[in-house]
């Protein structure tokens, strides 16, 4: 793809969409170091509170760090040298029962963006019977979507089809394609190579009203009792972001391509339009959608099972900004 026109086309849009007021500015500066964990179409919103200058509008001087995966994001997290990352619910919550002083302040994806697909000759589920099913590692999101897919179509994981360690999004594919595996779930732009491969989505599980922690903005309780208007400064920016890549399609697609480092129009359009139907214009987490993990983890962790949704939650900034009316306001409400 032949980008927009670099960097610009993201400058310009807020040049005047960024005049539109939130609430009070802050009025000192603050220093916070953020980290990221993931590269996909839904992390938009979070490359632009960098790009769009949405932290720099609400008073924050951000050390903006890409730290891969959620081990090392929750370890920098909990240790210090983060003040607040983006982390998968099942990780906020682990970290959280043995301890760690974690907590999520805002949402971000609340539920799976996988479609389960399979190939060309699975045509419908009973077709998956005596078949095998490909996830990332067990425990994993993939493998716990993999599992929710299955028993939605009908079947029994392990006694219908087997679920096998692969690897990441690109070697299961890849396992498919070599026949070791015959369904796996992906998400967008690997949803456009499925369709143009021939292979068959039976369950796109965005669709089936799961409410689940997919991805989440976290801190840790202390930083923010002693910093809460620094936590209350980057929630604003958080949603003046979220609610700029919904209402900015053109720039949303050249942020994707930036981090993405994509070139493909196609593939980043998948991305944008798979993704950001799943961003909550307020980005609350629900209780259901930590009940919802509990409720898978208390089989492999006894703690989950006593744990109540809402010690892994403080959401007092977004409701906050949100009862003052400010969000609607980014929306024209």
């Amino acid at each position: 793809m032949k980008r927009l026109s670099g960097i610009t086309a993201i400058v310009l849009g807020l040049l005047l969409w960024i005049a539109i007021p939130i609430g009070s500015q802050a009025q000192g500066r603050y220093p916070l170091r953020f980290a990221w964990n993931a590269v996909n179409g839904g992390y938009g919103p979070v490359w632009l509170l960098k790009d769009g200058k949405f932290l720099e509008k609400n008073g924050i001087d951000v050390e903006f760090t890409f730290i891969e995966g959620d081990q090392k994001s929750i370890q920098a997290l909990v240790g210090g040298s983060m003040d607040i990352v983006t982390l998968s619910g099942a990780a906020l919550i682990n970290a959280n029962l043995a301890g760690a002083d974690s907590v999520s302040v805002a949402g971000h994806v609340n539920t799976m963006p996988y479609s389960f697909v399979t190939t060309a000759e699975v045509k419908e589920p009973k077709d998956l019977k005596g078949k095998k099913a490909g996830v990332s590692s067990f425990g994993s999101t993939s493998d716990t979507a993999v599992r929710f897919a299955l028993q939605r179509l009908g079947l029994t994981p392990e006694k219908d089809v087997a679920v096998i360690v692969i690897g990441g999004e690109s070697t299961r594919f890849a396992a498919m394609k070599a026949g070791g595996i015959q369904g796996t779930v992906i998400s967008p732009p690997w949803t456009l190579t499925a369709r143009k491969l021939g292979y068959n989505l039976l369950a796109d599980l965005s669709a089936l009203g799961l409410e689940y922690p997919h991805s989440l903005i976290a801190s840790r309780k202390s930083f923010i009792k002693e910093k809460p208007e620094v936590v209350r400064a980057f929630v604003r920016a958080w949603v003046e972001s979220i609610a700029y890549f919904k209402q900015n399609p053109t720039q949303g697609v050249e942020i994707l391509g930036k981090y993405m480092k994509l070139n493909d129009a196609e593939a980043l359009r998948e991305s944008y339009e798979g993704f950001v139907k799943l961003i909550p214009n307020k980005p609350y987490i629900t209780e259901k959608a930590f009940q919802t993990l509990l409720d898978l983890i208390a089989g492999k962790n006894p703690k989950a099972a006593a744990a109540k949704p809402e010690q892994f939650m403080d959401l007092s900034f977004v409701r906050e900004i949100d009862r003052s009316g400010a969000i609607d306001k980014l929306y024209g409400r």
